[in-house]
């Protein structure tokens, strides 16, 4: 250490490398402060400075490896999905290819025994019939309600129709028959076999009337009571009418005497809630033609029916029972 002096002034420097005039630690800027001197010392005039060269390894940061190893992630997971909905188009053309081929190969029965051999039998749980001798009798009948053993003896009936679409409906809860039969149905329909037992509700919907022959017509057995309502009934407009406010409650027979158009009735259960809705067309050339037989209002029932229309409600002569709303709840 003897002999050094300061690189920066030129001092003494004491034995721990101190200058004793500026204070410089020549221990630690020897390398770095040399006065008058560069790094170009001892090289050419016409060299040219060169930039130095960084080095070659750089470390890299967490996140961008942790970026990297995302976006490769990514990159990893979709050749996974293509391949995965190529599989499935493929798997679709296969089966669509196997369908069509059994499709083409594989006859189809359309005579499928399931579906031909199957026939409705209305009477199928029935266990009873009417007794083979009777009375040979013929009824022709208008639209209305008709009550099996009061207006018309229990017996087997055929219908003889008019038009196609005149509708001979049967319900019988007792014997669980229920039949809506009409010559226009594509089916085979019931019309030459009308099985009718005591207490059945019969309907017949007709332009004009439709004929019921029977060759073992049995007695009436169904005691019926005279109507109590007695006073006829003219509608000649097209407001509401309420049965038990603007009329009594009962069973009428319906008469047109002019216009053509529809009569509806709403019907209330005795909790003031709607339990059904009838309706009957009435005109030239209408559905239920000029009158309607035994039409049963309960009390609260709301009629109406269309602009132009006048109609008068004559009370039915004989009736089951003054149990109006049951007549419809009952079934």
């Amino acid at each position: 250490m003897f002999g050094r002096k300061c690189t920066l002034c030129g001092g003494k420097l004491d034995r721990r490398g101190i200058c004793t005039e500026c204070g410089l630690d020549n221990n630690k800027s020897e390398k770095n402060y040399h006065v008058n001197q560069s790094s170009c010392d001892n090289m050419p005039m016409t060299h040219v400075h060169e930039d130095e060269k960084k080095p070659s390894y750089v470390k890299k940061n967490t996140q961008d490896r942790q970026a990297q190893k995302v976006q490769k992630k990514k990159k990893s997971k979709r050749p996974r999905i293509i391949a995965f909905a190529m599989l499935i188009i493929i798997a679709g053309m296969i089966i669509f290819s196997v369908v069509s081929y059994l499709m083409q190969t594989v006859p189809f029965d359309s005579d499928d025994s399931y579906y031909t051999d199957y026939e409705y039998d209305p009477y199928a749980s029935l266990d009873k019939e009417n007794p083979e001798s009777g009375d040979e009798a013929e009824y022709e009948l208008s639209s209305g309600t008709y009550i099996v053993g009061l207006h018309i003896p229990a017996g087997d009936y055929k219908a003889v129709v008019q038009y196609d679409f005149d509708a001979v409906q049967v319900s019988d809860y007792e014997n669980g028959i229920y039949l809506y039969e009409y010559a226009g149905q594509d089916e085979e329909n019931y019309l030459d076999d009308l099985r009718l037992f005591d207490h059945a509700i019969l309907t017949i919907s007709s332009e004009t009337s439709v004929t019921l022959k029977t060759e073992n017509a049995q007695p009436l057995s169904v005691n019926g009571i005279a109507n109590p309502v007695i006073d006829s009934y003219e509608i000649t407009d097209s407001r509401i009418r309420t049965a038990g406010v603007d009329f009594a409650a009962g069973i009428y027979d319906l008469e047109l005497l002019e216009g053509t158009g529809a009569i509806d009735l709403v019907i209330y259960a005795e909790d003031g809630n709607e339990y059904s809705y009838e309706s009957i067309y009435l005109g030239e050339d209408q559905s239920d033609g000029k009158e309607y037989k035994y039409m049963v209002i309960p009390e609260n029932t709301q009629i109406t029916c269309e602009e132009g229309m006048r109609l008068i409600m004559t009370p039915s002569e004989t009736i089951e029972s003054t149990d109006y709303l049951g007549f419809y709840t009952r079934y």
